[in-house]
């Protein structure tokens, strides 16, 4: 190998390297996944029954960062693809028998854009992701659990399970330990 040869291979990657930032940082967003960087949204969820009679968990993400951030539009949490992935349901019976997911996929295409210190807002209809589910809340009651889907989305949430149980009367935060396993 010539010297020519062995400094001009660091020089062609210092060359692309300093390129890609160059774009990373002139196109006005950061992009959201597989970056290195830390979480700069915080995402809250709560369930809650809608005025059509089913149940949502309402999902909001929020840029705490000074700049605004890229997220492909099928990594949001409410997109139906990853709903099983960080979502369980589980009826109130004797052996807690967990729901099984299912519904109708939506086509969740494009890159969304949250500005820096602005909130998006989304929803998971839990009744389409789990068919059963009024029958199952009239028979038995259901615990919703949700973990924080960090895999999906560089996101902080205050708690990393919540908990949340639904009966033919109320819904009600349980503030102990959720069961689902974190993410591999």
């Amino acid at each position: 190998m010539t010297y020519n040869s062995e400094v001009r291979l660091p020089r062609q990657i210092s060359k692309l390297l300093f390129l890609y930032a160059a774009l990373l940082f002139t196109g006005g967003a950061m992009p959201a996944l597989g970056n290195g960087f830390s979480p700069l949204l915080e995402m809250q969820g709560a369930v809650m029954k809608g005025a059509d009679g089913g149940y949502y968990l309402e999902v909001a993400l929020k840029n705490n960062g000074n700049d605004p951030i890229s997220i492909s539009a099928i990594k949001l949490p409410w997109a139906p693809d990853h709903w099983d992935s960080w979502i369980k349901g589980f009826k109130l019976d004797a052996k807690n028998t967990q729901l099984e997911p299912g519904g109708a996929l939506i086509d969740f295409g494009g890159q969304i854009i949250i500005k820096q210190k602005d909130s998006l807002k989304g929803k998971v209809a839990l009744h389409v992701m789990f068919r059963t589910l009024l029958d199952d809340i009239d028979a038995h009651g259901v615990a919703i659990e949700w973990r924080c889907p960090t895999d999906l989305v560089p996101v902080a949430c205050s708690t990393q399970t919540s908990r949340f149980l639904i009966s033919k009367t109320a819904i009600q935060e349980e503030k102990s330990k959720a069961s689902i396993p974190p993410a591999r």
